[in-house]
């Protein structure tokens, strides 16, 4: 999907770290850049209902899908744990200071 003239000018990032919360109303996503053990610096946090996470799941699944077709499955060496989808208590206490 070619976003062009659909976004506004804003900012981008690289995150190879992403954690997820989930509360009873909304969906938080945290995305940062993590260098070894250090905790993730430049964290971004996106707060979105159930409903459009739902919907971003899809966009994302169909995303993969599409690039896998193209170009070859994409390798997973490690399945996240529990602890990783959650959102890390270290970027919680950076974003504080």
């Amino acid at each position: 999907m070619d976003l062009t003239g659909i976004v506004v000018s804003s900012p981008a990032s690289y995150a190879n770290f992403a954690g997820i919360e989930v509360g009873p109303f909304d969906f938080k996503l945290v995305f940062g850049l993590r260098v070894g053990m250090d905790p993730p610096s430049n964290v971004q946090t996106v707060i979105m209902s159930p409903e459009h996470a739902k919907s971003l799941a899809a966009l994302l699944s169909d995303s993969v899908a599409d690039f896998e077709r193209e170009h070859g499955v994409i390798p997973h060496t490690a399945k996240p744990t529990k602890r990783q989808r959650r959102v890390d208590r270290d970027v919680q206490d950076d974003r504080s200071v």
